[in-house]
């Protein structure tokens, strides 16, 4: 799987290089808007992921019920949502998604229940956003690569000596 993926970015930068060079053609306006929607799609699915988005409606303007997403077995998770298979676990449907949404926020809710009993005077907000520099973002015909974190926001100010974050690689095949 990683050797895949590494495969994968490698294709991907060769073709940002040979664009960014003037070898490939200027892609046309149809293509340019198309690859602005995708990107404009993995933000604001990462995005609905932190803050809670349980509407499916709202889900399924970015996903049909055919979506499938693969990531990483997490223990520190209080809910594994979907097939798990070796260390990874998919997710498929956006009822999935939804039920996988509402775990990431499971899981805020208890880091923010530990600082309220670590530090009981604090009293503003923990909360969690993902960060991805569209500019990062590498798209290929019907493929899409982009590197992505996600943090925690208020445990520094808590008093807390860092911040949870994590950060990986995200593939998308549209």
């Amino acid at each position: 799987y990683v050797e895949c993926l590494k495969k994968q970015v490698a294709e991907l930068l060769a073709k940002q290089q040979q664009i960014d060079s003037g070898i490939f053609e200027p892609l046309s306006g149809t293509q340019a808007e198309e690859i602005t929607i995708r990107k404009a799609i993995i933000q604001t699915f990462l995005q609905y992921r932190t803050t809670n988005v349980l509407d499916r409606s709202r889900w399924r303007d970015l996903l049909d019920d055919a979506f499938s997403l693969t990531q990483p077995r997490t223990p520190f998770r209080a809910t594994n949502i979907g097939e798990i298979f070796g260390n990874n676990r998919r997710v498929k449907g956006i009822d999935a998604v939804v039920q996988d949404t509402a775990s990431v926020t499971a899981m805020l809710e208890m880091i923010k229940s530990r600082v309220r009993q670590q530090k009981p005077d604090y009293r503003r907000s923990v909360t969690m956003s993902y960060n991805v520099d569209s500019s990062d973002i590498l798209v290929v015909s019907d493929k899409l690569m982009c590197h992505w974190s996600t943090s925690t926001n208020g445990l520094v100010a808590a008093g807390f000596s860092s911040e949870c974050s994590v950060d990986g690689m995200l593939k998308c095949t549209f």
